[in-house]
């Protein structure tokens, strides 16, 4: 593991009623303890809701023991109902998702609190253990086995970090190189659609910002072959009007994008005569494909975006 590693500071979300008159202390020092308060929401309901929406942008989640339970109660009409709200909603967006996030409560009424959160949830008292707090965050996500694999490939990583990609493919390809060497049919097909969409999802921000032309693009989709052809500098015979580019990417990263273009598109098809051949050998051979455009693309994005 780097130095680099070591230092990857954490993204944290935070609820909690008062968290606009508390912010900017409450934000100073966890910054110095690399954990980044990257939204705070005042009720259960809103952070529930950022989190289903942006799961891919958090590591962390902090909870308030009597935060409001939705974003439209005034200010006072707290209860330990919130609490309970969002414990259970983490858990089945942790479902949903296929992974964990990690969550603590940090509140000021802590004797307060009685039996209504389980024993092996964590909570803190304000001001008093908010060193501990970071303490806890930081140590409980370096557990994660989803940590792991980003310390593994943290210079591919390293793009997610920037807001020029669709946030979501962090976890497609968190969930691409989890058991990679699995050789059950099933798995490998389905890991090969994630390497497609997230594929897709590079080729619409090429085209977001002008590297890709608009009639590469259909009804919201980038036609992969022509796009490939396209970042290549080659010409697309069926578009006699679309002039000639110039290629944007090098050479292995066109081949690169070709074989993912059509393994994923090959194997996935139901009529794909030689489908008893495929092996582990061959999503291993798209995955690290993939991590090689993904490498190029965070270094092109940040010279040319």
């Amino acid at each position: 593991m780097t130095k680099k590693n070591k230092e990857r500071a954490i993204s944290v979300l935070w609820i909690d009623d008062e968290h606009d008159t508390k912010l900017e202390s409450f934000r100073f020092n966890a910054r110095k303890n690399r954990v980044i308060i990257k939204k705070a929401c005042k009720s259960s309901e809103e952070g529930m809701q950022e989190l289903e929406k942006n799961f891919n942008s958090y590591d962390a989640v902090i909870l308030d023991a009597f935060a409001l339970r939705k974003a439209t109660d005034a200010i006072g009409a707290t209860n330990a109902k919130s609490l309970r709200d969002s414990i259970n909603s983490i858990k089945e967006i942790e479902r949903k998702q296929n992974r964990k996030v990690v969550f603590c409560v940090y509140t000021g009424q802590k004797e307060k609190m009685g039996d209504i959160w389980e024993d092996e949830i964590h909570v803190f008292k304000k001001l008093t253990e908010r060193e501990q707090l970071f303490t806890y965050l930081k140590t409980e996500v370096e557990k994660l086995p989803e940590t792991k694999i980003i310390h593994q490939y943290y210079d591919v990583f390293e793009l997610f970090e920037s807001s020029i990609i669709d946030i979501n493919n962090k976890g497609r390809l968190l969930h691409i190189l989890k058991k990679t060497d699995s050789s059950q049919r099933e798995i490998i097909e389905d890991k090969l659609s994630h390497i497609r969409k997230v594929l897709e999802s590079l080729y619409k921000t090429l085209h977001q910002i002008g590297r890709i032309d608009s009639r590469l693009i259909i009804n919201g989709r980038p036609k992969y072959g022509w796009c490939q052809l396209y970042v290549s500098g080659r010409t697309i015979n069926v578009l006699e009007d679309l002039e000639s580019p110039i290629p944007i990417v090098p050479e292995h990263i066109s081949w690169s994008l070709k074989l993912i273009e059509v393994n994923t598109s090959a194997i996935g098809a139901h009529n794909y005569k030689d489908l008893e051949t495929v092996t582990n050998y061959t999503l291993k051979t798209a995955t690290f494909a993939l991590l090689d455009v993904l490498l190029w693309f965070k270094t092109f994005t940040k010279e040319n975006a």
